[in-house]
């Protein structure tokens, strides 16, 4: 099954159909066309610090911070659109269903290496799949009764926070 095949590499790799963090500003655009939304969170802070800008198609963000590609997040709120076809993720549909224990048995069917993010909170769910020092992936979990998956972000800014992982 393709669809299957493209999350697997999409969740091994952090490379989304043809986008990845090699891609430059005007590469994406070229790929996914015009974004729906263009915004400049620091705009306001003037010149030197106006340095992030967030694209947005459909169920999806991207961004990029001093012109270099750093992140981009797919949501699967309720009320998104899905994806850019361009991407051909003909799996967004049941993905958007899965729930913590579905990701598990999934990550673990394909062999992929994948931690839990320890949170203060103890009904907070986060998986974390490293790529490489500067790469990887988190995954939260809704914490309402159904636990549903809530994004997956790819960043590619190193690990971030200092943050406590536990084998799945």
């Amino acid at each position: 099954m393709r669809s299957e095949i493209s999350f697997t590499h999409f969740l091994k790799t952090g490379e989304l159909g043809p986008l990845n963090f090699s891609l430059s500003l005007e590469e994406v655009c070229q790929v996914l066309g015009p974004p729906e939304e263009t915004y400049r969170p620091y705009s306001y802070m003037g010149k030197e610090r106006d340095n992030q800008v967030n694209l947005y198609y459909k169920s999806l963000s991207i961004a990029f911070i001093h012109d270099t590609f750093v992140q981009f997040i797919c949501y699967f709120d309720k009320r998104e659109k899905g994806l850019p076809e361009v991407l051909d993720a003909k799996w967004y549909p049941r993905v958007r269903r899965a729930d913590y224990m579905f990701f598990l048995k999934y990550l673990k069917n394909h062999n992929i290496l994948c931690q839990r993010i320890i949170e203060p909170e103890p009904d907070v769910k986060t998986l974390y799949i490293k790529h490489s020092e500067q790469q990887h992936i988190t995954i939260p979990f809704d914490q309402g009764k159904k636990g549903r998956v809530k994004s997956i972000i790819c960043t590619a800014t190193g690990p971030g926070r200092d943050w406590q992982l536990q084998d799945c």
